[in-house]
């Protein structure tokens, strides 16, 4: 199965919403997986009608997108290959050679667009010339001070707010995972929006005063889900992609709070499933490490326990979201259940340390009756605050239809 990154899964759901809602709206959307840089890459987000996605400096060819011409692509793959064989060193000197500090190929990768990069974006903009022209992530914004894309209306999708991310990566002593971005470049890339879109309430609040464009919420829409099987008592399950939050997560989790499960509870399980897998490694009996599944129904239906362990990050965790939806008992950190600190009492355990998040895991196996408290509380929590007819959804609807 192919991942869809979260963010990509919450601009679908946007789109969906104002398909719905019969907004007629044709929407070029720029994909913020060609900064890594790849040579090749298939895009996989599922996009409604009346929706096209481009990827600056690259060419379509179906379902693909390549970039035969360009040298920070064809570099980035030979570096990919080279740390695969142990060539690390190599890799290093070709690039800091090439390109100096101006690349990074791991997945946050803030460049600006070269003026090549431009160009094809401005030639897809002027064949549709869409209604609206969506910057997927914030540092994608620039590009709609072009005179061609300054003809539709420019949106900045944010997905996080990176500064605030560095600033707690910074503090929590966590190597970043992106450039050190100050909040002054962050909001000087969103300067050219006609509407920014916030990930969740306390980020809107913090941008809307200085910056010129309209902040909105970016509503993330979830059906609740019931399935026929019964979660298995002491089974708990953890999702991610390899990003550096999940990373240093599972790996606290492993260290710090599993042990302790397992002092009170030697027949609980842990599974683990994404491609965190390939980065976090762990051969204790009590861990499964599944990889990439072909569908994750069947794993967050048979848990009991789903966990979000974060220690750094920014937005809002789509990876809980769908948990909830699945009307799952989780325990997350505080981080974790950023955006959602107004609905988390009742919904989720919280805690940040080994010992507290232990012993929610511990009462949630342990107590069906509280955990049954749970999971309904997290149905009630989807339904009425991610759902297409949910409140959100109704008023950002209704703030487009305003304009």
């Amino acid at each position: 199965m192919n991942e869809v990154s979260g963010s990509g899964t919450g601009v679908g759901k946007v789109l969906e919403l104002l398909h719905r809602q019969k907004v007629e709206i044709t929407v070029l959307l720029t994909s913020a997986r060609s900064r890594s840089p790849r040579l090749f890459f298939r895009e996989n987000v599922p996009l409604p009608e009346g929706a096209r996605l481009i990827a600056p400096g690259y060419v379509r060819f179906g379902d693909f997108f390549i970039a035969p011409f360009s040298l920070r692509a064809w570099v980035g793959m030979f570096c990919r290959l080279s740390r695969r064989v142990g060539m690390h060193t190599l890799a290093f000197r070709l690039t800091k050679t090439l390109f100096g500090d101006n690349i990074n190929l791991d997945q946050w990768d803030l460049t600006p667009l070269t003026n090549g990069e431009m160009r094809i974006t401005a030639r897809a903009v002027k064949k549709i010339a869409p209604t609206a022209v969506i910057a997927n992530y914030a540092f994608l914004g620039p590009m709609l001070c072009s005179s061609v894309l300054k003809q539709s209306k420019g949106v900045v999708m944010m997905h996080d707010l990176l500064s605030a991310r560095v600033a707690k990566f910074l503090e929590n002593g966590t190597p970043l995972d992106c450039p050190a971005i100050t909040e002054a470049e962050e909001l000087s890339w969103l300067q050219c929006a006609d509407f920014v879109m916030a990930a969740q309430r306390t980020e809107a609040e913090l941008i809307a005063p200085k910056v010129r464009g309209q902040v909105l919420i970016q509503p993330i829409l979830l059906q609740v889900k019931k399935g026929e099987q019964q979660p298995e008592p002491l089974r708990c399950l953890f999702v991610g992609t390899r990003i550096l939050p999940n990373v240093t997560g599972l790996e606290w989790f492993l260290k710090e709070v599993w042990p302790l499960v397992l002092q009170q509870e030697p027949r609980a399980e842990l599974h683990v499933a994404g491609t965190v897998c390939s980065v976090v490694q762990s051969d204790a009996p009590s861990v499964k490490m599944l990889g990439v599944v072909p569908s994750l129904d069947d794993e967050t239906y048979r848990a009991a326990v789903c966990v979000v362990p974060l220690l750094v990050g920014s937005g809002i965790k789509l990876k809980l979201l769908e948990a909830l939806s699945f009307s799952k008992a989780c325990v997350s950190t505080s981080v974790g259940i950023q955006g959602l600190e107004l609905w988390a009492p009742g919904a989720i355990e919280v805690s940040d340390e080994p010992a507290g998040f232990s012993a929610a895991v511990l009462r949630l196996m342990r107590d069906p009756e509280l955990r049954h408290q749970r999971e309904e509380a997290a149905g009630a929590l989807i339904r009425e605050h991610f759902s297409v007819e949910g409140r959100a959804a109704r008023e950002f609807v209704a703030q487009v239809l305003g304009q």
